[in-house]
């Protein structure tokens, strides 16, 4: 499920792909991946590197942790055969949870929360303002 969300925006992209790889993400696309995960794996990684040829792409997973296993191992797998292209696959986990342990070889990096001050500065450019109780609440959740 969480595969097909981050791969609908490429599907036009994978038109140009061989006939095996294409099959393997029909099946994604429809929603009930039953490729061989080796064929899968490599159409990921195709499908990825024919979208950089046209400019870079990042391909980002929020709360990685809440993905489904299956997804999380295809874009792992991507993620570490993909360095020699212009594409970038980010993931973003909570440190206190252990369910991305499919995400071993991926470089870490841990990022401290925000003080109030540059949280305050993310809500006025997202909303014009951050002045008054409502922006002190945000900021203290």
């Amino acid at each position: 499920a969480g595969l097909h969300r981050l791969l609908r925006p490429l599907a036009a992209e994978a038109e140009r792909l061989p006939p095996a790889h294409r099959g393997a993400l029909g099946t994604i696309m429809d929603g009930a991946p039953t490729a061989a995960p080796l064929v899968l794996y490599t159409a990921v990684c195709e499908l990825l590197s024919l979208a950089a040829a046209s400019g870079p792409v990042l391909c980002w997973a929020d709360d990685v942790q809440w993905l489904d296993r299956a997804s999380l191992e295809v874009l792992a797998f991507a993620a570490r055969r993909v360095q020699d292209e212009p594409v970038a696959v980010l993931f973003a986990t909570r440190d206190d949870r252990d369910d991305a342990a499919g995400l071993a070889g991926i470089p870490r990096l841990r990022l401290a929360p925000l003080d109030e001050e540059a949280s305050l500065r993310v809500l006025e450019d997202a909303l014009g303002t951050a002045n008054g109780d409502l922006a002190e609440e945000i900021v203290d959740l």
